[in-house]
């Protein structure tokens, strides 16, 4: 496949995840809210905030997916702005994840952990071997 699209949703944010094509070793990662207008931020009006992965970076996110490992975080500067991003089990429930990029925090739940991670597997693998 050329690609992969697909958004995952809690009550007032959103991750709008894309892979770009396989031969580009880079995801993005588009992190959105809900406005107090019950509305979302629109990327393509320059809202939310998007992230750039590049396939070593989700070689360190997949044992955060699998339950190896309880944390992972870096940080990005992208036109003089520097933000942070994590991946961590939710301490209170270890079948949460937390994923926070700047002030933008989305709770995935199990069966959204197990999409998400199937997700980056597979564009993994095609990445690395494309």
């Amino acid at each position: 496949m050329s690609s992969y699209r697909k958004g995952f949703f809690g009550a007032n944010t959103g991750l709008l995840f894309d892979s770009g094509p396989p031969s580009n070793p880079t995801i993005f990662m588009t992190f959105i809210k809900k406005k107090k207008d019950g509305s979302w931020e629109k990327p393509s009006q320059k809202e939310g905030r998007t992230i750039k992965l590049s396939s070593m970076d989700i070689f360190f996110i997949l044992p955060v997916l699998w339950g190896e490992e309880n944390a992972w975080s870096t940080s990005y500067s992208f036109e003089e702005r520097k933000i942070s991003i994590s991946f961590e089990r939710d301490s209170e429930n270890k079948e949460n994840l937390k994923i926070k990029a700047g002030d933008y925090l989305l709770i995935l739940n199990y069966g959204e952990i197990q999409v998400f991670k199937a997700l980056l597997e597979h564009i993994f693998q095609e990445k690395v071997t494309s």
